[in-house]
């Protein structure tokens, strides 16, 4: 994976790697980021629940933080969707300049019966 420190050449790609694997590791990288801070949020909201009911705090204010908290999270949750999205344009357009799909994490071209995206219903869990 290219560092901020790594030598890159002006198109953004390493000495070590082409465009196409600087692409992968990058969105990989930044899905990675994504993840960690949408399970910070999580620990957020239950840091902030445990000191409201700890420190007496007033249900308004224990409310406004919690949905602050919560806003920022369905904010992260977004952006997650939306490099999901980038998966699938990187997949089409991908396709006519020689990439591997698979090299962007998207492995499991049909996960099965029951698991939709955001434009329909139902969730299967992944284990």
């Amino acid at each position: 994976m290219a560092s901020a420190c790594s030598p890159t050449s002006s198109d953004g790609s390493t000495a070590e790697q082409g465009p196409a694997d600087t692409l992968a590791a990058e969105l990989l990288a930044f899905e990675r980021l994504l993840s960690a801070c949408y399970a910070t949020c999580g620990r957020l909201s239950a840091a902030a629940a445990s000191a409201q009911a700890h420190h007496n705090l007033s249900v308004v204010a224990g409310h406004q933080i919690l949905s602050a908290i919560s806003a920022a999270q369905g904010e992260v949750a977004s952006a997650i969707g939306k490099s999901a999205e980038a998966h699938r344009m990187i997949e089409v357009v991908g396709r006519r300049l020689g990439y591997d799909p698979t090299a962007y994490g998207d492995q499991e071209k049909d996960p099965g019966a029951g698991f939709t995206t955001a434009r329909a219903s139902g969730l299967r869990a992944v284990a």
